[in-house]
């Protein structure tokens, strides 16, 4: 059993500005506890229920099979909701794991006057066209609130990247009259599957519960998918499973899964405004794009095929030369996916050095990706793999 205590809020002891949404989590059967806090901006009021604690918490105890209490009021149709996940996960994970969940009080939460929305925005392709798609529809219902969370991509331990790279997101919300709003949290700290498992099954749950938190000014929020229909398999925020976080009082929306990521790059090369400011890399765990890793350089690819590349400022393109760039490894079939839609951009833009690139990467991957993992740091592994990089990069 899990129990969940929601603990007095405070003013936040190291974050100026902010208050402290905290709670305990108490593992029963293991003599062990754990504190987690959620610091948002005084300003915004506070949720009066627990569905946020609950979804926090209800992850927790699907990872290990065991029941949860939260303490406070939930909402049924959200309780009723987590049923459907518990047997999705067990569905796609192979397990048999059965959460049963209780409260203090169970009802049907009653939903703001507000029609207000908000959006998850980490800066990446895919949050940055959720919005600018929103601008370019001129939907009635906009998105007010951009909801960017320091904890999750950047570690607490780098409050100097954070801080750039709230600067950079709140230039854009500036820019297009929304609001942004930082949010901190040690939240990864609660072990699986907010860990090691955090893109596979605990971030989109970790999202949610934060939206929930919001739940007294939203009506809806927003999470910008990460892949299209066509290339969906089990993760942790999905179309299947991103609605079913909603509640009474808090539609939970998986936002542009219609769109691949190259068709969503093509609309953010018509907005200067994002191109300065994408944020896709996490290699450096920065405010920074590497301008190096596999996931940069398919960016660049797709902006260079879109002919944005002199307009994106975002990245360093001092060593972009389809003619020497070292290959990079595709090395599972989601990577392939990605390529096939640039090259097919490619194709179409009649860019042959950028399809040339590819198929360089491609026969380069080959032979890399039958090497074990537990080989790729050895010496001898490094010097044949620098000197196939070598090869593919002369190859014409």
């Amino acid at each position: 059993m899990i129990q969940v205590i929601p603990l007095q809020s405070e003013k936040s002891p190291v974050n100026l500005g902010y208050r402290r949404e905290q709670a305990k989590i108490i593992f029963q059967g293991e003599d062990s506890k754990k504190i987690v806090w959620i610091d948002v901006p005084e300003y915004r009021k506070s949720a009066t229920n627990s569905n946020h604690w609950l979804i926090l918490g209800f992850l927790l105890a699907h990872e290990l099979n065991t029941d949860i209490h939260v303490e406070g009021e939930v909402d049924d149709l959200l309780l009723k909701n987590l049923k459907s996940i518990n047997y999705l996960f067990n569905n796609w994970f192979k397990k048999n794991n059965i959460v049963n969940a209780s409260a203090t009080k169970i009802s049907r939460i009653s939903r703001n006057y507000n029609q207000e929305v908000g959006l998850f925005f980490s800066g990446g392709v895919d949050s940055m066209f959720s919005l600018f798609d929103d601008e370019a529809r001129g939907s009635s219902l906009r998105i007010r609130d951009l909801i960017t969370v320091w904890g999750f991509d950047i570690p607490l331990s780098k409050p100097e990247e954070f801080q750039k790279l709230h600067q950079q997101l709140n230039n854009i919300a500036i820019k297009t009259n929304s609001v942004l709003i930082p949010v901190i949290t040690n939240l990864r700290s609660l072990g699986e599957p907010y860990a090691h498992l955090w893109g596979e099954r605990g971030h989109g749950a970790a999202l949610a519960a934060i939206g929930h938190l919001f739940s007294a000014e939203l009506t809806e929020v927003r999470i910008a998918s990460s892949f299209d229909y066509e290339n969906i398999f089990p993760w942790g925020s999905h179309p299947y499973i991103d609605p079913l976080f909603s509640s009474s009082n808090l539609s939970v929306v998986h936002d542009g899964a219609a769109w691949s990521r190259v068709d969503k790059t093509r609309l953010l090369t018509d907005f200067d405004i994002a191109l300065d400011a994408l944020h896709v890399c996490h290699k450096m765990a920065s405010s920074a794009n590497c301008s190096h890793c596999s996931k940069c350089i398919r960016t660049m690819l797709t902006i260079d095929c879109f002919g944005a590349k002199d307009r994106a400022n975002a990245f360093d393109w001092s060593e972009y030369n389809l003619k020497t760039l070292e290959p990079i490894l595709i090395s599972n079939w989601l990577d392939r996916a990605f390529f096939v839609d640039i090259d097919r951009a490619a194709d179409l833009a009649h860019r042959t050095d950028i399809r040339n690139f590819i198929l360089r990467s491609k026969k380069y991957s080959k032979w890399i990706r039958p090497i074990p993992g537990i080989f790729l740091d050895s010496t001898l592994v490094k010097f044949y793999i620098s000197m196939l990089k070598n090869f593919y990069s002369k190859q014409p």
